[in-house]
């Protein structure tokens, strides 16, 4: 059952993704005191350590580039120039299938809810396409620019109208703020009394991309609105980083084939 919702999930999201964050967090160590920002306009970087302001070139029609996400950067030696966008995607899904399946040794976990939280560990990067392709679908956007965007690199994204923009900017920052899932787990708590589990997948989302990206490929809001400011990990389509996931997960899901057992007859939650 689980497997087949995994798969759905997955389908529905191009690849479409409980905290079984610590090994893939643990494993992308980040660099160590680096941080990023930008100024309102989102247009200009500080690269950690080194205080030098980089600008970031528009189109011949003044527009500028801008990036699927909260954060404008130029591409770093260290970053994969190979667009593999859905390999992201496709790790949290199963950094969060691993988490439902450890969890289900412990405690009964529905159908249902195990689907809920595979959903909402995929669903961060997915809401900030809407604008996109309502551009292309009902404006003078087109399908290359909407597969350009969504599998851009820094410095190479495609100009987009000024509303465009800016409505997919900050779905892509809300999506991602730890402050926002924060309030809104507060809330779900205050109203159901207790934790509403399928959260977890979007924080665990949350948590790998603050460690999974770097400030030369989209730092991860995760203090927005407060600032926009991300932690300077390792980024994720680094080629030896994705080894290294990948690996991971590997072993993560031998482990737990391994180590299975007959389920518990108890009741779901």
């Amino acid at each position: 059952m689980l497997g087949g919702t995994a798969l759905f999930v997955m389908a529905v999201g191009r690849g479409l993704p409980l905290i079984v964050v610590g090994a893939k967090a643990g494993l992308l160590l980040p660099k160590t005191g680096a941080w990023d920002r930008v100024d309102q306009k989102g247009l200009r970087r500080r690269h950690a350590g080194h205080g030098v302001l980089h600008g970031v070139a528009g189109d011949s029609g003044g527009r500028p580039a801008v990036a699927p996400g909260c954060l404008v950067d130029r591409p770093g030696g260290n970053v994969s120039t190979t667009p593999v966008e859905a390999m992201d995607i496709l790790a949290h899904a199963l950094w969060a299938g691993a988490g439902v399946m450890l969890a289900q040794r412990r405690w009964p976990v529905s159908p249902r809810t195990a689907a809920l939280t595979l959903a909402l560990a995929v669903a961060p990067d997915l809401p900030h396409l809407v604008p996109i392709l309502g551009w292309s679908v009902f404006g003078d956007g087109t399908a290359a620019a909407v597969a350009g965007y969504a599998n851009a690199i820094p410095g190479q994204e495609p100009a987009l109208p000024s509303m465009v923009q800016f409505l997919s900017h900050h779905l892509h920052c809300l999506t991602h703020s730890a402050i926002i899932a924060g309030v809104l787990t507060l809330l779900m708590w205050a109203w159901l009394r207790s934790l509403w589990i399928p959260l977890l997948g979007w924080w665990s989302h949350i948590v790998i991309d603050v460690f999974t990206h770097s400030a030369d490929y989209y730092p991860s809001p995760f203090l927005y609105p407060i600032t926009r400011q991300g932690f300077d990990g390792v980024a994720w389509n680094t080629p030896w980083a994705i080894a290294i996931n990948y690996a991971a997960l590997a072993a993560a899901y031998l482990w737990l084939w391994r180590t299975r057992r007959a389920p518990r007859h108890r009741a779901a939650i």
